[in-house]
């Protein structure tokens, strides 16, 4: 067998500026975007669909009530510093808060500069069928995962309002977009387990067209 060469130690000296406020003293600074550069952020944050699960890959607790939800925002270039809390809006009138995000540098996302993408999926097969879900994101991808205390189907409404307490999670960001964005008609991603359940019942009705029965024997 060969020698396993050993890794030499080194000390290095990380270098960090920190700014330090008083507790009465705004964290972030609001600012005015231009209708131009708002038509930008319009067009660049409306999230593709509501999915299901926790938005990596693991579905989590999907159905009913308290389920598992994501949203994913494009913040790559954006033409100004956001900061926000996520709304989910039923047709019906129902709200709830799905959780926050903001465009700076947080500490989880600057520990690991190599990762420039992220991308979700599942795949379910029954007898050869397959349903997959998967999403690509940009360079910088926020991802919001929460629960809602309703179950939204079809369509919802997806509503952004500036939080400026959520920079303080971050380690570049020192501004926001005082400016609430609002989308509507977000497609709702399906069920995987109502499709699966679909998938199975037409399987049960292809091997019994007459509705199938029991027969007991003796």
């Amino acid at each position: 067998p060969t020698d396993t060469p050993t890794a030499t130690p080194q000390a290095i000296t990380l270098v960090s500026s920190v700014d330090v406020k008083p507790l009465d003293e705004p964290i972030a600074s609001a600012t005015k975007p231009d209708a131009d550069a708002v038509a930008k952020l319009e067009k660049q944050l409306r999230p593709s669909q509501l999915e299901h699960g926790s938005g990596d890959g693991m579905l989590g607790r999907v159905r009913g009530a308290g389920a598992g939800y994501s949203l994913t925002f494009d913040c790559d270039n954006l033409p100004a510093q956001v900061a926000y809390d996520d709304f989910v809006k039923t047709p019906a009138g129902d709200e709830a808060l799905l959780g926050s995000f903001c465009s700076g540098k947080s500490v989880d996302r600057a520990s690991s500069p190599f990762v420039t993408s992220m991308r979700s999926s599942f795949t379910i097969s029954i007898n050869g069928s397959t349903v997959t879900s998967s999403s690509s994101n940009s360079r910088e991808p926020r991802t919001v995962t929460g629960t809602l205390p309703f179950e939204p189907s079809g369509v919802v409404d997806v509503v952004l309002r500036p939080n400026p307490a959520t920079v303080g999670q971050t380690l570049d960001q020192s501004t926001f977009a005082d400016i609430p964005l609002e989308f509507k008609a977000v497609p709702v991603q399906k069920d995987p387990f109502q499709e699966m359940e679909e998938q199975m019942e037409q399987l049960r009705r292809r091997a019994f067209p007459g509705g199938g029965r029991v027969i007991r024997i003796p």
